[in-house]
């Protein structure tokens, strides 16, 4: 089954996941300031039409996990430390996700092969609707993180870019 075509705005969250600085370093330059611009650019949009926003970060086997001063955060906004792939299965993300009323998770992210496919697997378990913005993640090895996008994330989430999404945003 497909994932979500709709977007209900006052269910909906996005979760940024490990823009942080010794993960982005595995990217050359160019690569990580194009990301970071888009994903900016999401964070910002998102913002404006209301949506909370969550930052995730990978605390395990990695030195310094701290977001990308790049990547535009408010003070307010949430910031989580995962030990695993996934953040269900080492955070509290699912109970303050249940408080505010989410359902919907819109998700970007570092390690589209591991972190996001593990996120969305688990979310999809506990049933969260997720929409995976494909330009906005990033994978050393961007042919597995194509077929997901084109395989795999197709049964269960809707995959966009960041314009699609911010078209589905103005519809909302």
């Amino acid at each position: 089954m497909p994932g979500p075509s709709t977007l209900e705005k006052k269910k909906t969250v996005v979760v940024a996941m490990d823009y942080q600085l010794d993960t982005l370093g595995a990217f050359p330059p160019e690569f990580q300031s194009g990301l970071i611009a888009r994903a900016n650019k999401v964070l910002t949009t998102a913002r404006k039409a209301g949506l909370p926003i969550i930052f995730v970060l990978k605390g395990a086997g990695t030195t310094a996990p701290e977001i990308d001063p790049r990547l535009s955060r408010q003070a307010q906004e949430a910031v989580l430390i995962k030990k695993k792939h996934a953040p269900f299965a080492s955070t509290d993300i699912d109970a303050r996700l249940k408080k505010l009323g989410i359902d919907t998770i819109v998700l970007m992210g570092i390690h589209t092969g591991g972190d996001i496919l593990s996120t969305v697997r688990c979310g999809t378990e506990i049933d969260y609707k997720f929409f995976v913005i494909s330009d906005c993640c990033a994978d050393r090895d961007q042919d597995v993180a194509q077929y997901l996008f084109e395989k795999v994330f197709y049964h269960t989430s809707t995959v966009m870019d960041s314009k699609a999404f911010f078209e589905l945003l103005a519809k909302s």
